[in-house]
């Protein structure tokens, strides 16, 4: 068994990193990348890493890859993210494993590695994978503890705190695995009330240690009140987003039809709530579902973290039902069933993320319904904005430009060249049009006659093209 089970899992290793670091550096920068380099040297660090909506673990993790490497190569900086994501399908695995065992382990961590979400974020510099691998690491040792496992209590409630409080430093999201880890540790306490000092010393003393070398500050000095809690009462109310539709996200980056059929398994096991790890399962899926459903009108990307424990409740609950069928040779055709499911996904996974596999979507064809606020991360998106740069460092800068496409990528790559915006009266110099742009958004056919083609690049496999067009003024 445990030679199969090395070969199974290594074989689950290698697709999932071949999904996440092939042309790891494809993209052009997101928007929300950007804002993880700290490339103004005339702002001090500590100001940098306070002024933002979050904790400081994805800034430190691209700043150290900017010193290491002396540049912002979007592989480079994107490499750490991508390991953190491939680290935490071993990490789903060791869970589930110490859970419910080697099977349902490994359907689990399949359809975790294969989910859209975890590979879109692991493709991309944001928290998100710092925040799964840290919380995933937060509960395996609150367990070892609860277990009596492999190292001895203090050290693994030690490390419980330490990666709990490292998740809280990438994200807030942290507090839904923060709750499973309280629930495991809670369920230690009422078993064996002893260990109640031990847990106090080891794990909620060191874990606020921690969390306050950054949040005291971040809350003291304003930056909290300043930049957090508005934009938190925007996404509550929804105000300045189009409407918000969950059910769209997901399917946005799980375009297989097979993906939520699969989840609605999960959905069922609720029936079988028969030990405590089951309930601890549904505590960490209705408080975010509850939270991200009713209480917020704009989640988007958040609802992650209730798709994490139904992706666990459903490798279990098919693991089950495989065994329900009771003869071994309808086991076997049951495995081989969800065997040839998980390939398939694989294969249509690859096409959506992989930059060599992708026909462009989700831009192209309107395969996407953009009346719903979409936020796009992870997929192959390259518009030659580095082509751009390049252009404009051997053409001398203009002005200022103005682009159709997301402006924060515009700024990023033409820094120090002013953006304006494109008005009847206002013509900026440069206008960088983008055909499929990541904003959906129709050109202005009357501005568009004032300016003239003067650079074009074109991408055959995102069937795109970006045009440099300069202001022509009318005689």
């Amino acid at each position: 068994m445990r030679y199969f089970e090395i070969i199974c899992l290594s074989i689950l290793l290698f697709v999932s990193g071949y999904l996440r670091f092939t042309q790891l550096g494809y993209s052009d920068f997101y928007g929300d990348e950007t804002k993880t380099l700290y490339f103004r040297k005339d702002v001090s660090a500590t100001n940098f890493l306070l002024n933002q909506r979050k904790g400081p673990v994805q800034f430190i993790s691209s700043w150290v890859v900017e010193k290491v490497t002396g540049g912002f190569n979007e592989a480079n900086i994107r490499f750490p993210f991508a390991l953190a994501g491939l680290l935490s399908v071993v990490a789903v695995y060791i869970l589930v494993r110490l859970l419910f065992g080697f099977k349902s382990a490994l359907i689990s961590t399949a359809l975790f590695s294969l989910n859209g979400f975890m590979i879109a974020f692991s493709r991309t510099a944001q928290y998100q994978s710092f925040l799964i691998l840290f919380g995933l690491l937060s509960i395996i040792f609150a367990y070892l503890f609860f277990k009596e496992l492999v190292l001895k209590n203090r050290l693994s409630l030690f490390l419980s705190a330490f990666f709990l409080g490292l998740a809280f430093l990438s994200h807030y999201d942290a507090v839904f695995f923060g709750l499973v880890t309280i629930f495991i540790l809670a369920q230690k306490v009422i078993s064996d009330k002893s260990v109640f000092k031990s847990v106090i010393l080891f794990f909620v003393l060191p874990f606020v240690l921690i969390i306050s070398t950054f949040y005291i500050p971040y809350i003291t000095s304003g930056y909290f009140q300043k930049n957090t809690i508005n934009y938190i009462n925007k996404r509550v109310s929804g105000k300045e987003y189009k409407p918000n539709n969950s059910y769209n996200t997901y399917k946005i980056y799980n375009p297989s039809y097979g993906s939520p059929i699969i989840l609605f398994f999960g959905l069922l096991s609720f029936i079988f709530l028969k030990s405590w790890k089951r309930y601890m399962l549904l505590v960490w899926f209705g408080v975010p579902f509850l939270l991200f459903e009713i209480v917020f009108s704009n989640p988007g990307t958040h609802i992650l973290n209730y798709v994490i424990p139904l992706i666990i409740f459903s490798g279990v609950f098919l693991n089950e039902l495989i065994r329900f069928l009771g003869s071994r040779v309808k086991v076997f055709h049951g495995y081989l069933v969800i065997f040839i499911f998980i390939l398939v996904v694989a294969v249509s996974q690859a096409q959506v993320f992989v930059p060599f596999l992708n026909d462009g979507y989700p831009w192209i064809g309107n395969k996407v319904n953009n009346k719903y606020n979409l936020f796009l991360y992870g997929f192959p998106y390259n518009r030659g904005w580095r082509q751009v740069r390049e252009y404009f460092m051997q053409n001398g800068n203009p002005r200022s430009f103005y682009t159709n496409d997301n402006v924060t990528i515009g700024e990023w790559y033409l820094r120090g060249i002013p953006s304006n915006i494109l008005t009847n009266s206002q013509f900026p110099e440069v206008y960088i049009s983008v055909n499929n742009n990541q904003e959906y958004r129709i050109e202005d056919k009357e501005a568009l006659g004032r300016y003239e083609v003067i650079k074009e690049f074109g991408s055959a496999r995102d069937a795109s093209k970006t045009f440099i067009m300069k202001y022509r003024p009318v005689k």
